[in-house]
């Protein structure tokens, strides 16, 4: 396995104006490139800077439909929203206060792939993401890389995925934390995986490989145990903060979203569906347990495509009664209605 190496950004700062790579990491691409080896560098978010804001202000620059900001990509330069694909110009000026101050913050593989070219010799480096790898695309930037036609992959996850390259030998990931902050009780998870991941990458042939991951927190403890590759370690550290907290696999979940055109409309039956599920679940007998009912809330994206969301999420150590209520529930709520809709998600996968 390679070894793996932590910059902690709090001591060693980022270099240059656009303040992506440490000193360290840059060092190490020069001398892999030097040798003649290949590298990636791992960010899992995609695009050229991560949005736009006016310095005066301080909007960001929102999709109309839905509560993000834009994406900024520059190959054509636009602004995208990822969850609508509205898309649209770069502004002037602030469209909220008409101010011209403003300005790209964050960062993307777009941005990334032009540093790293700028910054290091020799660097021929191509990106992969969900921008570049439609339409048979993926598999000619994989079979060029491969061929020495490049030797720096910039991408996002699809990078981390199962691909064998034996002349990379460094691995390097940009801010390694990004993933922790999503509002999932899995967020730790799916840290842990794709970094044992992306860094299985590194020293797959006959040199031995290393990773360096670049983070504000190197004693996070799903980074921490990545960096040594232990997943009993990592484990049992996460089973028993799920457990404390009700999550799987100690209990069940579901979690009921409500959406609508009309946010006020949309809040009230989120309203009403709590009541609902209040009373179903007192009908149940005490020795099946009970449900514990989290909401309703502003989901972490409250709109997407110009409807408002709202989710109210369900914890039950019995699967039979939360089958239970969420069947009465089914059977009360009102259908065919187009402005506002619920939405039952058993043993969810995304809660965004």
């Amino acid at each position: 396995m390679p070894s793996i190496r932590f910059v902690d950004l709090r001591y060693e700062p980022p270099l240059g104006t656009e303040r992506l790579f440490s000193a360290s990491l840059l060092e190490a691409l020069g001398t892999t490139i030097a040798r003649g080896e290949s590298a990636i560098l791992f960010l899992n978010r995609r695009g050229f800077g991560r949005f736009l804001l006016c310095s005066a202000c301080g909007q960001p620059l929102r999709c109309p439909n839905c509560s993000i900001a834009m994406t900024h990509h520059v190959r054509p330069e636009r602004l995208t929203c990822h969850y609508c694909d509205h898309t649209r110009g770069v502004p002037e000026a602030c469209p909220a206060c008409g101010s011209s101050d403003v300005e790209i913050l964050g960062f993307g593989t777009e941005r990334v792939e032009e540093e790293v070219a700028r910054l290091v010799p020799g660097v021929r480096a191509v990106r992969l993401d969900s921008d570049t790898s439609s339409a048979g695309a993926l598999d000619r930037i994989l079979a060029a890389f491969r061929k020495g036609e490049y030797n720096v992959l910039v991408g996002t996850q699809i990078v981390a995925k199962g691909h064998d390259f034996p002349s990379v030998t460094l691995v390097g990931v940009l801010l390694a934390e990004q993933s922790l902050a999503f509002p999932d009780f899995r967020a730790a998870e799916r840290t842990f995986q794709i970094l044992t991941q992306v860094a299985g990458r590194a020293g797959r042939g006959d040199l031995p490989g290393s990773v360096i991951v670049q983070t504000y927190d190197p004693d996070q403890y799903a980074l921490r145990f990545a960096a040594t590759h232990d997943f009993l370690g990592f484990a049992v550290t996460e089973n028993r903060g799920r457990r404390e907290r009700g999550y799987p696999p100690h209990a069940y979940l579901a979690a009921i979203e409500v959406s609508g055109t009309d946010g006020a409309a949309a809040g009230q039956l989120a309203d009403r569906v709590r009541d609902y599920l209040e009373q179903f679940a007192a009908l149940e007998p005490p020795a099946d347990g009970r449900i514990t009912l989290l909401g309703p809330a502003k989901a972490a994206i409250e709109r997407i495509k110009g409807r408002s969301r709202f989710q109210i999420l369900l914890k039950c150590r019995s699967r039979s009664l939360l089958n239970r209520v969420l069947w009465r529930l089914s059977r009360t709520l009102p259908r065919d209605r187009t402005d506002t809709r619920v939405i039952i998600d058993v043993d969810p996968v995304n809660m965004l």
